[in-house]
């Protein structure tokens, strides 16, 4: 039998130490802090995504245009939807890319504002730089707590993404290169 006093700590399992340390990351909260690993996938993740379904709607758009009427009113009706839909498409990518912008930026504990230095030509660049290089601060800090620990898979998809980027440049670029190489010796020639 143990004796209670009322003097005793409260006996609970309501607080676990993991979740006092970090927070649950969700996908597209506006409130919490992301680190870099995190802001980098879900970055290239959302992006291509959103790329990806810009391709099937103009996969599907384009011969929808081409293949109707030919008049000139129906064109312009077709190129003002296309115009439409691209506009909202890419008007989604610019939102993502602002939502994990502040939430990485309240991870380095600054403001969220910063992100319009998006806007600045090469300083862009910097910016990029600065929010995938910079350690997030230790702890809680006033935008909440810290980001959970990134798990294997965060790790695995951080390392591919990229790589999978690149190479799917380099499979675009490097043909158009040759190309390009091949036309400026035709040219040369004649």
């Amino acid at each position: 039998m143990t004796n209670h006093t009322p003097y005793d700590a409260p006996e609970s399992d309501l607080l676990d130490s993991n979740n006092m340390n970090s927070a649950n990351t969700v996908f597209f909260s506006t409130g919490q802090r992301i680190g870099r690993l995190r802001w980098l996938v879900y970055g290239i993740a959302a992006n291509f995504g959103l790329l990806f379904t810009i391709g099937i709607v103009a996969a599907i758009l384009i011969p929808l245009f081409t293949a109707s009427n030919q008049n000139e009113h129906s064109l312009n009706m077709m190129g003002v939807v296309g115009g439409a839909i691209a506009v909202l498409m890419y008007a989604a990518i610019f939102a993502v890319s602002i939502i994990l912008n502040r939430r990485r930026l309240h991870d380095l504990e600054q403001s969220g504002w910063l992100t319009l230095l998006i806007f600045i030509p090469l300083v862009n660049f910097f910016f990029g730089l600065y929010l995938l290089f910079a350690p997030g601060t230790q702890g809680e800090n006033r935008y909440g707590l810290k980001p959970q620990p990134n798990s294997v898979i965060l790790w695995i998809v951080g390392l591919i993404l990229p790589l999978v980027f690149i190479g799917i440049i380099a499979a675009i670029a490097i043909p158009a290169y040759q190309d390009y190489v091949t036309a400026a010796e035709n040219y040369q020639s004649s």
